[in-house]
């Protein structure tokens, strides 16, 4: 009933945890969790999203499932997570309540669960870019410090070599 979410990690006789367990006996030692932290651009309430209705007979890269994902890319929970809002808050779509400090608790219970199997957990942090930057609903850091956190290019305009709002990592508080 958790698929998808931190806590399925702690479900015990589920058919992934089963697989982990067996993947750590055979010597595997850790996990490498892809970005977890709050994303920009997953909406965390799920009936403000929408899953894709792929046909059944299509295949993995058949046209009919590219169109169908397509169709709903702005408004499903798909994401690599590359797009940081809120650093070091796990994401709210991840947990059981997005609201509130659920989504903590399950994210610690989810590490938990995975060294008491025996693996380790690493994860692929974003420090180098932002969703967004300046007075963006999505910018955080400007409305803290504005003009500090990103670097700007000659122009006095925020660089986006990374794809987003790069960070100014030279500087002392980034």
């Amino acid at each position: 009933p958790n698929r998808g979410k931190f806590a399925a990690f702690t479900e015990k006789n589920s058919d992934g945890v089963k697989h982990l367990q067996k993947l750590a006996k055979a010597g595997v030692t850790h996990v490498h969790l892809l970005p977890v932290f709050d994303i920009a651009t997953i909406n965390e309430d799920p009936t403000q999203r929408q899953e894709p209705a792929i046909p059944p007979a299509a295949g993995p890269a058949s046209d009919e499932q590219a169109t169908a994902v397509r169709a709903v890319r702005d408004l499903d929970a798909y994401n690599w997570g590359y797009d940081p809002f809120h650093y070091t808050v796990p994401e709210g779509s991840y947990a059981t309540d997005p609201n509130g400090p659920a989504r903590i608790l399950e994210f610690r219970q989810m590490v938990q669960a995975l060294n008491e199997m025996g693996l380790r957990v690493v994860m692929d942090v974003v420090y180098n870019h932002t969703a967004a930057a300046g007075q963006d609903a999505k910018s955080v850091l400007d409305k803290i410090v504005p003009g500090y956190y990103h670097r700007l290019d000659d122009d006095g305009q925020v660089a986006t070599s990374t794809c987003c709002a790069n960070t100014a990592t030279e500087h002392t508080m980034m």
